[in-house]
């Protein structure tokens, strides 16, 4: 399998915007394009259909039956399976990386951005649980798909790491071993078994080499001791937030519309942009409501330094 990564996927992981055009301001004014509608269309489509058939077994033919289109206006789009499948991991990845953006543009992430960007990521996860799982194993198999999988994965971990070394030299959390980006980066693994349900038919699998520096056979024991204290940790961590209930009780009350008469009828399909479009045109410009980001952000900080 084949995968291409766009300028638009680069600007992405580096966080860059640059300047619009005067005609890219009016479009955005004037609300989504036809295309973009028709793309995101073909994205649902194929969303939907990863929940009933594995990604090996899926054709465009059945993206192009399940998005009411024909395959011609298919190919208009997308060349390839594949290229939908990197389409929907981008879209599905920008929401998840708009979790941050609080973060790394502050100087001081507060709790409120901990709280809102797991809850998010969570709420993610919730509602899309056979294309994340599509992604994990598509990384597997195909390099270049996998090559951007952990790059966009990683900017997460970073930016979670700079916080817990932060929290460290503060005294406000628990000193290493382990290093804070193992923790991070074990700590997003546990949460997305445990989401997934637990250990139910495997376990980890990880390895410790000899370096230059390091060439006794005690230092391969070292390792694996290293590497259990890190996971068993992460799972501690990991466990200890779903327990508290905090971030579902955050995403419940921030989703609470989608439980709603109109929220059902977009996630059943039973409603259009035109029917949409009429109840906000009555209704008027909504009120808006802080999502509370930073302290959803700060809470997977405050767990990871109090749990032992």
């Amino acid at each position: 399998m084949t995968f291409n990564t766009d300028r638009r996927h680069v600007d992405n992981l580096l966080h860059v915007t640059e300047p619009r055009s005067r005609r890219a301001r009016r479009q955005e004014a004037a609300g989504p394009r036809k295309g973009d509608i028709r793309e995101a269309q073909i994205l649902d489509a194929a969303d939907r259909l990863l929940a009933s058939k594995p990604f090996t077994d899926l054709t465009m033919d059945d993206i192009a039956r399940q998005a009411g289109l024909s395959r011609s206006a298919l190919y208009f789009y997308f060349d390839s399976k594949e290229a939908v499948l990197a389409g929907l991991h981008q879209r599905i990845f920008e929401a998840m990386a708009s979790t941050v953006d609080p973060i790394t543009g502050g100087l001081e992430p507060t709790e409120d951005a901990m709280r809102h960007a797991v809850a998010q990521v969570c709420a993610n996860w919730r509602s899309h649980p056979h294309a994340l799982r599509t992604f994990h194993e598509t990384a597997m198999v195909s390099r270049e798909f996998g090559e951007l999988w952990r790059s966009r994965l990683d900017r997460h971990v970073a930016i979670l790491t700079g916080i817990v070394e932060a929290e460290r030299a503060a005294g406000r959390a628990a000193p290493g071993p382990p290093p804070p980006g193992a923790l991070v980066s074990a700590w997003f693994w546990m949460l997305e078994i445990l989401r997934a349900g637990g250990f139910t038919t495997g376990g980890f699998n990880f390895d410790a080499k000899l370096r230059r520096q390091s060439i006794d056979r005690t230092d391969l024991f070292h390792a694996h001791v290293g590497g259990m204290d890190t996971l068993a940790r992460a799972l501690l961590v990991a466990a200890a937030i779903i327990e508290g209930g905090e971030l579902d009780a955050a995403k419940d009350s921030r989703y609470a519309a989608w439980d709603g008469k109109p929220g059902r009828a977009i996630l059943g399909g039973t409603t259009d942009l035109s029917a949409l479009h009429e109840r906000a045109f009555d209704r008027g410009e909504p009120t808006r409501i802080s999502g509370g980001q930073e302290r959803l952000e700060n809470l997977v900080a405050r767990y990871i330094a109090r749990v032992r």
